[in-house]
């Protein structure tokens, strides 16, 4: 069965990843937009709506639950004007004010500890690297699932 194509944005700082992800997200008929850290995610989040964020957690320049903190305090109307968003807090307060981005946590430490952590701060998903097709796939059905 066939399901909706969907638009994603890879939050990852390393290249290889990154590829890889691109490789098997596009081999699933999916679109990918692939940036380096929180602050770039920002930015694209303020120009197009997409289905899913894969956030990796440890980035340089914005890291990934501080990227996280703000999208949901976007999504609230709770953001408050920062020096690392002049230019974008009028573009996401339009684009994020009352919808729900959903947000999957990706990193290499599985720990309980640490999925415990992401899910308290607001992530939707966590997915461990390495990435595999089927955890993609698992974190894209899970998604569906939850628009239904």
């Amino acid at each position: 069965m066939s399901r909706q194509k969907l638009k994603l944005l890879l939050v990852e700082d390393s290249h290889s990843l990154q590829q890889l992800a691109k490789i098997l997200i596009e081999k699933q008929g999916d679109e990918i937009t692939v940036v380096d850290n929180g602050l770039e995610a920002l930015q694209c989040l303020s120009r197009k709506g997409y289905d899913l964020v894969l956030l990796d957690l440890h980035m340089p320049i914005m890291d990934g639950l501080t990227t996280l903190r703000f999208i949901r305090d976007f999504e609230r109307g709770s953001a408050i004007r920062v020096p690392e968003l002049k230019g974008l807090f009028t573009l996401l307060k339009e684009r994020l004010y009352g919808v729900h981005t959903f947000v999957v946590a990706v990193t290499a430490s599985g720990s309980d500890c640490d999925r415990k952590l992401c899910m308290d701060a607001g992530m939707d998903a966590f997915l461990a690297k390495p990435y595999n097709v089927n955890s993609f796939e698992n974190v894209m059905t899970n998604y569906l699932r939850s628009r239904r």
